[in-house]
């Protein structure tokens, strides 16, 4: 396919939180690190929660992550895509409060991505994972 009559990419906005302590709430993920409880939930994605699924072929996908501020206490350290398919998906952290992952879309395939969040006032490093899927066109 040429550059030109390639389709441009599709934007998903996601939002992810993260607090400290624990909840009954099923949106919340609950992860302990450090001896600290910690709480993440995802919104948005294609379904919602952060988690997506794409058409293979349907063009690159891309899923924009903010990090939702909680008093300058948090900020994305990093991130990476796992997966057993490799050059499908790319993760980059773009500031302490964004991140992108790109999904290529070109042949079915699964990964996690895992949005690694710091803690400032612990140094405890908190790992946020929902999943991303290339499924066949109906």
């Amino acid at each position: 396919m040429s550059p030109s009559s390639a389709k441009p990419p599709k934007n998903f906005p996601v939002e992810l939180q993260v607090r400290e302590g624990t909840t009954d709430n099923k949106e919340w993920n609950h992860v302990r690190i450090g001896g600290i409880d910690y709480q993440y939930r995802y919104k948005g994605g294609s379904k919602e929660h952060g988690n997506h699924e794409a058409y293979v072929g349907t063009g690159i996908n891309i899923l924009d992550i903010a990090l939702i501020k909680d008093e300058q206490r948090y900020v994305i350290h990093g991130g990476e895509c796992v997966t057993s398919t490799p050059k499908q998906f790319d993760f980059q952290r773009v500031s302490d409060l964004t991140a992108t992952v790109t999904d290529l879309n070109t042949i079915e395939a699964e990964a996690k991505y895992i949005v690694m969040v710091r803690d400032k006032e612990n140094e405890n490093i908190i790992p946020c994972h929902p999943m991303m899927k290339n499924i066949p066109p109906p």
